[in-house]
């Protein structure tokens, strides 16, 4: 005995629910980034240091990658040291040949742009661009909504299916 029925409008409000909280989850998080990206001002940067990282990735045979920029900058006569290359939290992994070839645009002692948090300067990041999880996580809670929605219409009376 089920606890609650596969097809019945429990289980389809429920799958409605989760989808509707990965939307949230989501769009918070993209509000979030877009903020911190649109208020964000520009100073120069001096490269201090790039590193190859790696990680295990325990779901596939071989590792994740990532670059890892290291930079200095001063704001306000202040100075701040940096790694961060996108707004937001978390990094980007990939193959091998990927990190590396970011890692290729960034030389030792160079001059780069870096933004920054006015109100928080030691907030950096070096790519004025939005990450894609929010979007990825609004789109995953739309899979669920939408048909969920689609599903439960008999139950609310909206179309009448005689």
């Amino acid at each position: 005995m089920a606890l609650i029925e596969t097809n019945g409008p429990k289980a389809l409000a429920l799958m409605g629910v989760i989808g509707l909280l990965f939307m949230l989850v989501g769009g918070v998080t993209y509000v979030a980034n877009a903020n911190t990206v649109s208020n964000a001002e520009v100073t120069e940067a001096t490269v201090l240091s790039t590193e190859l990282g790696e990680s295990t990735n325990t779901d596939r045979v071989g590792n994740d990658y990532y670059p890892v920029v290291y930079y200095n900058y001063t704001v306000d006569g202040q100075e701040y040291e940096g790694s961060n290359l996108r707004a937001g939290s978390g990094r980007q992994v990939g193959s091998r040949l990927w990190a590396e070839n970011i890692l290729e645009g960034y030389g030792e002692g160079e001059s780069i742009n870096v933004h920054y948090s006015p109100s928080n300067p030691s907030n950096s990041f070096v790519k004025g661009s939005m990450p894609l999880y929010p979007y990825a996580l609004f789109g995953f809670g739309l899979l669920f909504f939408l048909p969920a929605v689609y599903m439960l219409r008999p139950y609310f009376g909206l179309i009448d299916d005689d």
